[in-house]
């Protein structure tokens, strides 16, 4: 089975203390087909060495934007996969999180979104809390119930073409307004 290209974005803005978690998860899932594009806002904080220390195995830019929404547009608009998602640089991916995504894409190919189960976790890596994925229910959504975690959700590229990208006026709350358009 041929799985999918995926591309990862993950936006940064002086987070030195938790990005190279991120890279680490993301490095880690040993993924045949992938994409990690770091979008970092300029920081000054000791991020950009981390980034230069894996410069071989992601891309990044370093430059001011306008927020969190302006670095994950531009990741999204630079990222050649057929699969995309935004990881924050303070989340991480659970080992072969990326497997199973690739193939549930790969053998569903009518399916355009997913998301599923995350856990919690403190600094430490300590597990607060496991969450199981809830069916998705529209209702629900619209009356403020952002149930669905924005690191465990993965799209395909063509959705860009059917609802834009992510509403750059907004600070918070930008992937629950995407969800409700999806």
């Amino acid at each position: 089975m041929m799985l999918p290209k995926i591309s990862i974005i993950t936006p940064s803005y002086n987070q030195a203390a938790y990005i190279e978690a991120t890279i680490e998860s993301v490095q880690a899932q040993q993924y045949p087909n992938l994409e990690h594009r770091v979008i970092d806002g300029g920081s000054s904080d000791g991020t950009l060495e981390i980034l230069r220390r894996y410069e071989q195995s992601l891309s990044w830019i370093s430059e001011p934007d306008k927020g969190q929404a302006d670095a994950i547009n531009k990741g999204f608009r630079q990222a050649s996969g057929d699969i995309v998602a935004w990881l924050n640089s303070d989340d991480i991916y659970l080992p072969g999180a990326l497997q199973q995504v690739g193939q549930f894409f790969a053998q569903q190919p009518d399916i355009d979104v997913i998301y599923g189960d995350y856990h919690l976790i403190d600094p430490g890596g300590r597990v607060l809390l496991r969450k199981k994925e809830i069916p998705f229910d529209y209702n629900i959504l619209l009356y403020g119930l952002d149930y669905i975690s924005q690191p465990t959700t993965f799209f395909r590229r063509k959705v860009f073409a059917s609802v834009g990208y992510l509403d750059e006026t907004l600070h918070y709350g930008l992937d629950w307004e995407y969800w409700l358009r999806l």
